[in-house]
């Protein structure tokens, strides 16, 4: 299980690369954040009962079962943000968020969710 999540989180990488070539930064931003989760889900995943899945509840629980995190707690919050809660158009969405993300934006997000890929990857060992 924790292989279907790591390649999971990797795929969503793929699918963010591929939105930030041809300028999508809010979806590069969501996915971003969506690997990011899965990369931490694949270590808690059996810890996790509900079908919750937000970044900061999942960093919460990673945290407390690894001991680790506090080094990529600044990249998690800042991808918190982008979070979907609902099918929203852009306008809507910019106005949730406080603008659409920017090019630097998705740069950030995209470069934080390898991080915290590669970081998991490196405590699994």
């Amino acid at each position: 299980m924790k292989a279907t999540w790591i390649e999971s989180s990797r795929e969503d990488l793929i699918k963010a690369k591929k939105k930030f070539d041809i300028g999508d930064f809010k979806t590069v931003c969501l996915l971003s954040r969506k690997s990011a989760c899965k990369s931490l889900m694949s270590m808690i995943y059996s810890e996790i009962e509900t079908s919750e899945r937000k970044l900061e509840d999942v960093f919460k629980i990673f945290i407390e079962k690894t001991g680790k995190g506090e080094d990529i707690e600044e990249m998690v919050d800042f991808l918190t943000k982008y979070t979907l809660e609902e099918d929203i158009t852009s306008p809507l969405l910019a106005a949730h968020w406080n603008g659409l993300p920017t090019k630097e934006e998705a740069e950030k997000a995209l470069r934080y969710a390898e991080i915290i890929l590669n970081y998991v990857e490196e405590l699994d060992g």
